[in-house]
């Protein structure tokens, strides 16, 4: 089977072909596991980096940094060494378990959720709930990691989360410990907010505008790709897998004016498996489907991409031909025929062989759809009254407009 099916217009894409960034960011949430926390906290390593060499660095330089509070300094700077080892253990293990090819490992995702949380917590305590960016990221935490993490794991992370901010919040409303004890005082001097903190303070906040802008791109992503899947569902058959009759008289109306524009060539096939109910008859209808599938697929792989092909109902197929004179349409239908006719199906006992009847009808002027439909369906019935498994051609109607309408 060709890796190949048809959009809602007709024409085959590939899964190479699903669009650019936006659809590879509208799949992120279908990584592994593993692949999912490595992508997590590979982003946060860096932050944490630089908090510990920042806070290294006003440790050894009693002189920068006079606002944080000498007192908190080495739990601060122990904490971010802690969450920073964390997060290297998680990418070590990630990286582990993704060479093992574990697709799922629920473990690792409670645990990359449970720390990075823990963590945001204790920041939350540190620099204070209410005058410190980490607000901003308590907004777009839910909708990131809900988007990128299944549900259950979130929820049991953010259950977690609201107990640690209560706590805290509570504790320091009780006077049992300092409310944002990493600052000794208001980071301002000279009335102007210092450098160093925009600096620490800035990264998170512009980490959070793109976790935000991230997850928007993310939605709209999911919304586009969600959208062009179900054009192509309802475009396409789903038992052969092209086109469907609605997109057939879609794309022939537009293939119709196209060719009346630019003075081209269009031509109609009506293909009809002959002796069909005999095929269900004698080896029921589940291989019905089968020779069904496999004839669309054939007619598919004979002819050209830009070629139309839908299933006009039943075991009869429709094919647009555009640029296709009749004789070009003739040559193309006679391959169509003996490609079937060469083909042998698989069946129970062995193998059967199909046929087709082929009517082939080129546009005439001023034709409408229905009219060439008529002409083409005409010229297959005139084909299976001479015999079957051959292509007969339409006569041309000597009154285009008196043709009689489907």
């Amino acid at each position: 089977m060709s890796d190949t099916g048809p959009t809602a217009s007709g024409v085959r894409v590939t899964r190479g072909q699903r669009g650019g960034w936006l659809a590879r960011l509208a799949t992120v949430n279908r990584l592994s596991d593993p692949t999912k926390c490595l992508l997590v906290s590979g982003l946060t390593l860096p932050f944490m980096v630089g908090w510990v060499v920042r806070l290294s660095a006003i440790r050894a330089n009693p002189e920068t940094a006079r606002y944080i509070s000498r007192a908190f300094l080495p739990t601060m700077l122990a904490y971010q060494w802690a969450q920073l080892v964390g997060h290297v253990l998680i990418i070590a293990c990630a990286l582990v378990l993704r060479s093992r090819g574990r697709f799922r490992v629920r473990w690792l995702v409670h645990a990359e959720i449970q720390w990075w949380l823990a963590s945001f917590a204790f920041s939350f305590y540190a620099l204070g709930p209410f005058t410190s960016p980490f607000g901003v990221l308590l907004l777009v935490l839910p909708v990131a990691g809900s988007l990128i993490f299944p549900a259950r794991p979130m929820v049991y992370g953010f259950v977690m989360l609201g107990l640690y901010s209560v706590l805290m919040i509570g504790l320091e409303r009780a006077g049992v410990i300092p409310y944002a004890p990493f600052l000794e005082r208001p980071p301002f001097e000279d009335g102007r907010l210092v450098n160093s903190w925009i600096t620490s303070i800035g990264g998170p906040a512009i980490f959070a505008a793109a976790l935000v802008l991230a997850a928007h791109s993310w939605i709209v992503a999911q919304w586009r790709l969600r959208e062009r899947e179900l054009e192509v569902l309802i475009g396409t058959d789903p038992l052969t897998g092209v086109a469907n009759r609605r997109v057939f008289f879609e794309r022939l109306d537009a293939e119709l004016a196209r060719s009346r524009r630019h003075g081209n060539a269009l031509s109609l096939l009506m293909v009809d498996v002959d002796h069909f109910k005999s095929i269900n008859d004698r080896h029921g209808h589940q291989v019905g489907d089968v020779v069904l599938a496999d004839i669309a697929t054939g007619l598919r792989d004979t002819l050209r991409t830009a070629d139309v092909v839908a299933r006009y109902g039943g075991e009869e197929f429709s094919i647009i031909l555009p640029e296709t004179g009749l004789e070009e349409a003739t040559r193309a239908a006679e391959r169509v025929r003996a490609a079937i006719a060469a083909h042998r199906f698989p069946v129970a006992a062995g193998a059967v062989q199909v046929t087709v009847s082929v009517g082939v009808a080129c546009m005439q002027p001023e034709e409408a759809a229905d009219q060439l439909v008529f002409r083409a369906d005409a010229a297959l019935l005139d084909a299976k009254r001479s015999g079957r498994d051959r292509v007969t051609l339409a006569a041309p109607a000597p009154d285009v407009a008196a043709a009689p309408a489907l």
